[in-house]
């Protein structure tokens, strides 16, 4: 037995270790440690969720830091809204140094309750792909419900259909600017239907 008591302490204590669960001595928990990439292309959100977890059962005044310039992917979550949450937390501070997270559009980036002197620096806020285009209008016919309207260069065209494609307010709403001042009309409209008529070119049923 003298000679398997070192292997078994070894057994113990390696794996803490490669989880990364400790901070820096300064309070500072790396998403890198709890093992997310930051290439834009790997699947971050169970890292970066379990960083913000242990930074906050830490205490207060603990830090969440994050790659400089890298670009942290947050899968797509279909049985919560937000991709990212914290809760309970005080003091805690999410150091971005220039990084971004990038959400799939079905998701908020990050849901922040119960928690008091939250602070988010340096970290921007994404969706890829996203969750909207860009169209000028075209034509109106206010009788028959309908908008023609024609996408703007370097925006996605919208996808084609209606019923189960476009249901609530959550991925179904046009909003309206101003030609002219390029100002939000402060109108909107619940769309139904989507038909695609020649490159780029749409009318919306509402």
């Amino acid at each position: 037995m003298k000679f398997l008591w070192p292997f078994l302490l070894l057994l113990v204590v390696v794996p803490s270790r490669l989880k990364g669960a400790a901070p820096a001595p300064d309070g500072t928990f790396s998403v890198a440690a709890f093992g997310a990439k930051g290439d834009g292309q790997n699947d971050d959100r169970a890292a970066i969720q379990q960083a913000i977890d242990a930074a906050i059962a830490s205490g207060t005044n603990a830090v969440v830091s994050f790659g400089r310039g890298m670009f942290y992917r947050l899968g797509k979550q279909d049985d919560d809204p937000a991709a990212l949450r914290l809760g309970g937390a005080s003091g805690l501070t999410l150091s971005g140094n220039g990084a971004t997270l990038l959400a799939h559009p079905s998701n908020r980036q990050l849901a922040i309750f119960d928690s008091k002197h939250v602070l988010i620096r340096d970290l921007l806020l994404d969706f890829n792909p996203l969750p909207f285009t860009q169209a000028r209008v075209t034509d109106l016919a206010l009788a028959q419900g309908t908008i023609r309207f024609r996408v703007e260069p370097n925006y996605d065209d919208p996808s084609v259909g209606a019923g189960d494609l476009y249901p609530d307010f959550k991925n179904s709403d046009a909003v309206f600017l101003d030609g002219a001042t390029r100002a939000f009309t402060h109108e909107w409209g619940r769309v139904s239907n989507i038909t695609a008529l020649e490159n780029h070119v749409f009318e919306v049923y509402g």
